[in-house]
This record gives C-alpha cells, structure tokens and sequence, in this order.
C-alpha cells in the first residue's frame, strides 16, 4: 500500500531560488536511485513567503525508510539545512477518496 506524506519547509527570506535549485538536484536523484519512490515533488505557497511544501508517495513505509536510509540523500537533506529557517514539519496523510 502506498505511503504518502506532506512535509512543510519554511526557507530563510532571500535564500528561495538557492534552495529550489539545491532541491531540484536531490530530487534528480530521489528519481534515479529510489525506484519505490513514486512522487517526490517541491511547491512553493502561493501568499506565503518563503512557505515551501514537499508531496511525497512512496510504495511502502519501508521505502520510506529506504529513502531515509540512502546516504545521497542524507547528503543532499544536510546541505539543505543552511537554508531552513526552522526545523521541517511532516504531516503523514491517510488517503480517503481518489479520482484514480
């Protein structure tokens, strides 16, 4: 069953297009590497300054884990840091109805 989970970034004020571009190679990656990571994708809040959100769906909890587990990935997440003006905020989603 997949696994879907939203998290919120807040980006330090004038550190965006850095962070969208430090964001997008990770991504590259994320899709490369981990084949049970089926969406892995950056929005930036409309009327929200410096409000990012991550959609993420993964086949299973434990490609989650995997995902966490993948030393590229730990590596791009830890050069992400310098960007984040506080810590990030995962909200595990629980799909209710779909159009698919």
């Amino acid at each position: 069953m997949a696994f879907d989970q939203i998290v919120t970034l807040m980006v330090k004020p004038g550190e965006g297009a850095a962070f969208e571009a430090a964001f997008a190679a990770l991504a590259t990656k994320v899709g490369a590497s981990e084949p049970d990571t089926l969406d892995y994708r950056l929005f930036r809040v409309e009327g929200e300054a410096d409000a990012y959100r991550v959609v993420e769906s993964y086949a299973s909890r434990d490609a989650l884990a995997q995902h966490m587990k993948n030393p590229e990935t730990r590596e791009h997440m830890a050069a992400l840091g310098p960007f984040l003006a506080g810590a990030p905020a995962t909200s595990i989603l629980t799909l209710c109805a779909s159009a698919r």
